[in-house]
This record gives C-alpha cells, sequence and structure tokens, in this order.
C-alpha cells in the first residue's frame, strides 16, 4: 500500500447512511480538500479532477465551453511543460 492517505467519506442523512461509488467518493474529497464549506464551485471541480467519471465529457456533448467554465468557477490548472 502507498503511503497517500485515503480519506473516507460517508454521508449521513434522514435515511440513514449513504453509500457512495468511488467515482462519488473522488468528487466529495476533492471538494473537501480545502479547508472551509463544500460549494457547488467546489463539488463542480471534484467532477472535472477526474475524468474517469465522464463529467468534462457528458459537458462538452452539451455545448458547454469547458475552458470558460474551469475559467469562471477559478478552477486551478496544471499546464504541462514540453519536453
Amino acid at each position: 500500500m502507498s503511503g497517500a492517505l485515503v480519506l473516507r467519506v460517508t454521508l449521513h442523512g434522514p435515511l440513514g447512511s449513504i453509500p457512495l461509488a468511488p467515482h462519488t467518493r473522488k468528487v466529495i474529497e476533492v471538494a473537501m480538500a480545502k479547508a472551509g464549506p463544500v460549494t457547488g464551485e467546489r463539488l463542480l471541480w471534484g467532477l472535472l479532477a477526474d475524468p474517469a467519471n465522464g463529467a468534462a465529457h457528458l459537458l462538452s456533448r452539451t455545448g458547454t465551453n469547458l475552458e470558460s467554465l474551469v475559467a469562471e468557477a477559478g478552477i486551478p490548472t496544471r499546464h504541462r511543460t514540453a519536453s
């Protein structure tokens, strides 16, 4: 096992514990990574952070300009430098 810290998230509501799929947990983990309340923008960060969940693909198919969305939400991006 790697030295990475695994954040376990359990959601509780009126109907009890809600089981989360791995991709759903990833969204919440990213949204909770910074101190403070989890906002819609931070949930969006989580959705777009994991390409495996398909959120970016679905948004693109609906005509959403992802570059504009990322910029408007203030989502940090990483740019790779040429080798």
